[in-house]
Formats: C-alpha cells, sequence, structure tokens
C-alpha cells in the first residue's frame, strides 16, 4: 500500500527534518516571539512555492482528492506572519523544479499534510510559551483544527485511489515526498 510504503520510505528523511536545528528548540521548550517568527519564515519559504507547483496539478488529483483546493496553507503562513509583524514579500523562496508531474504533487502534498499532524505539537508548544491565541496567530500550525485527523485520513484515501489507477507512479510519489523532505532540511540549514 501507498500509504506504508510512504510512511516506511521517508522515515529517515522525515526524522531528519524533525532532528534539524529549527525543529530542535521546539523539543526542548525553548521557544521565544522571534525563533516562532523565523520558524514561520522558513516554513513561508517552503510552502508557498510549494503550493504553488501542486497547484499546477490541481485538476489531474482533484478526482482523487476532491477537496484538494480547500488543502494550501501559505495563507494562514501569511495570517500569522502579519500577527508576528513580518512582511512576507522579503522572504526567500525554495525553487521546487522536481514537483513537475501529479504523482511528484502527491509526494509533496504528503509531506505538506502530513506537517499538520506535527503541527498541533507545535501548535500547542507556541500557545504554551508565548501565549498566542491559536485564532489569532498561530493557525497555520493548527492545521484544519479538530478535523485534522478526517482530513488526514481523507488524504490517505486520495493516496490509496491514486494508487489503485496509477500503480505505475507509486515510485515518483514516494521520491517526490523523499525529495521535498530533504529539500525542507537543506532550506533550513
Amino acid at each position: 500500500m501507498l500509504t506504508t510504503a510512504l510512511k516506511i520510505q521517508t522515515a529517515s528523511a522525515h526524522e531528519s527534518l524533525e532532528n534539524s536545528s529549527l525543529m530542535m528548540p521546539l523539543h526542548r521548550g525553548e521557544v521565544t516571539a522571534a525563533y516562532y517568527q523565523q520558524l514561520l519564515i522558513k516554513f513561508y519559504g517552503i510552502f508557498m512555492p510549494l503550493e504553488e507547483s501542486v497547484k499546477l496539478h490541481q485538476q489531474a488529483l482533484a478526482s482523487f482528492l476532491p477537496d484538494i483546493d480547500q488543502r494550501r496553507k501559505a495563507t494562514a503562513l501569511t495570517k500569522d506572519l502579519a500577527f508576528m509583524n513580518t512582511d512576507t514579500s522579503d522572504i526567500a523562496l525554495h525553487n521546487f523544479k522536481e514537483i513537475n508531474s501529479p504523482a511528484a504533487a502527491l509526494g509533496a502534498m504528503y509531506v505538506m499534510e502530513g506537517s499538520t499532524l506535527g503541527g498541533r505539537f507545535i501548535a500547542k508548544t507556541i500557545q504554551k510559551h508565548l501565549n498566542i491565541d491559536p485564532e489569532e496567530g498561530i493557525t497555520f500550525f493548527s492545521g484544519y483544527g479538530q478535523d485534522t485527523g478526517t482530513k488526514w485520513k481523507l488524504f490517505q484515501e486520495g493516496l490509496l485511489n491514486f494508487e489503485a489507477n496509477n500503480s505505475e507512479a507509486v515510485p515518483e510519489v514516494i521520491a517526490a515526498a523523499n525529495y521535498v523532505f530533504k529539500e525542507f532540511d537543506l532550506w533550513i540549514d
């Protein structure tokens, strides 16, 4: 199954990102406003261009993910950055040249959608240390709120539907997910 293969075959890249210099302050509880601002900037530099790359393949993926147009998060990052008094026009953006097919876009979405699960932990940590209202300044990391688990299950169903109709593209989905994890890790450093 594609969902299991993705989890297993991206585990190393995912773990590397989790243990990156950007994420470690969260694990240690060393959260400041300056750190949170930097975290948002780094995520914006990845998510904004990644969403644009995925958007190019949205029509091809819509039959597998009917709610694909509701799965954009860069707007939430923009809102959170504005809350932190940060202008997005000066933020450097990554260039995702490898997201050039529906399968690659789906692999990229695996990373983005999976981040909503970990984002809930980040949101709670930010709220605890900075006392920020999640609906005001932690909208990105709050994911889909109470619907995060449901949206993740729907995404997994979309992955399985894609696999059933495009089994030959499974290696490309996995390769793209690994590519995004590694690019994110490099972007952080």
